[in-house]
């Protein structure tokens, strides 16, 4: 993950520290594993990990701005530690996964969109949970 992040200074010609917006789609070779490197991203607004093969969401503690996640098209099979940015997260984008419970979600106060097609979900109660602590949430679910 940390050389994905000089990869993308060295692009962009910036500090990731100072970045709102962060995008590391696509990454050659893939990234596989997030790790605290994340929470130097601390101006971060939106931050795209899509494309990669990510197995599992890391800490977000020290991401205090981040409105925007999106992970689409991981490996990721549970949805955890998102509370660490509960206060500003309003989008999470989860398509094209191997999720297959919506637990983990009830701190997402902020929360207004929510993309999560082409994963595991069997069963129409899942959304239960989200509907019942999340009432706001624009749901872009398939099951």
């Amino acid at each position: 993950m940390a050389q994905a992040i000089k990869a993308w200074e060295t692009k962009n010609q910036a500090k990731s520290e100072e970045a709102t917006e962060v995008k590391l789609i696509c990454q050659i070779p893939p990234i596989s594993k997030l790790d605290n490197s994340l929470a130097n991203l601390k101006r971060c607004e939106f931050l795209s990990l899509s494309t990669n093969t990510i197995d599992r969401i890391p800490s977000l503690v020290g991401m205090g701005c981040l409105r925007v996640l999106s992970l689409g098209r991981n490996n990721i099979k549970k949805i955890e530690k998102v509370e660490d940015v509960a206060g500003t997260l309003e989008q999470l984008w989860l398509s094209y996964n191997s999720i297959s419970s919506l637990d983990g979600m009830s701190s997402l106060i902020k929360l207004t969109t929510f993309y999560c097609s082409n994963n595991l979900i069997k069963s129409f109660s899942e959304l239960d949970k989200l509907v019942s602590k999340l009432p706001k949430v624009l749901l872009f679910v398939l099951i």
